[in-house]
């Protein structure tokens, strides 16, 4: 029975990837259950066993950028801010750049209204809980609610970049926002 779950596991994984991938390259509204299912060398109705519909998948997609988004603040605190947020920076660049078609779609997902429409909550929900998440760090800042807002822009505007432009210096600009973190504290 475990050899089972194994493989439903691993087949539902490759459907999550292979979305992931499809959403990516043609966009969520593009991209057809059958196809899907082609793309995964699975019959149409196995692929609707794991998913009974292509929202359901998005949901799934959805919930998984969620626990990506905490194992990012998933770090050993030191108490020394500066040392903190640069741990926290560099588990950011690691996810991105790890599952970079996964937060590809999942961005071209959280910014078309249409398509989140019934997980607009749960979108909202996330962002509130990053920058919930974020003021662990910026709380401490003397100069008020707006610097908090700047570095939250720069590190979406950081992502945002990454996931559009080749070759995109992540690393070092990701050392510049850390450098300019310190020089706030």
């Amino acid at each position: 029975m475990a050899k089972r779950k194994d493989k439903s596991q691993l087949t539902r994984e490759l459907i999550i990837g292979k979305a992931i991938e499809l959403f990516s390259q043609k966009g969520y509204g593009a991209s057809s259950i059958r196809e899907l299912a082609k793309e995964c060398g699975i019959s149409l109705g196995l692929m609707y066993n794991y998913f009974p519909s292509k929202e359901a998948l998005l949901d799934t997609i959805i919930s998984e950028s969620i626990s990506d988004i905490a194992k990012s603040f998933d770090i050993q605190y030191t108490g020394d801010l500066d040392v903190d947020f640069e741990k926290y920076l560099t588990n950011v660049v690691k996810i991105i750049t790890e599952r970079k078609d996964f937060w590809r779609t999942f961005h071209q997902l959280r910014y078309n209204r249409e398509l989140i429409k019934g997980n607009e909550k749960l979108v909202n929900e996330t962002m509130l809980y990053i920058q919930h998440s974020l003021n662990k760090f910026l709380s401490v800042k003397k100069d008020g609610p707006y610097f908090n807002l700047m570095i939250f822009g720069m590190i979406e505007g950081m992502i945002t970049h990454f996931l559009i432009i080749e070759n995109y210096p992540i690393e070092e600009v990701k050392n510049e926002i850390v450098e300019l973190y310190r020089k706030k504290l």
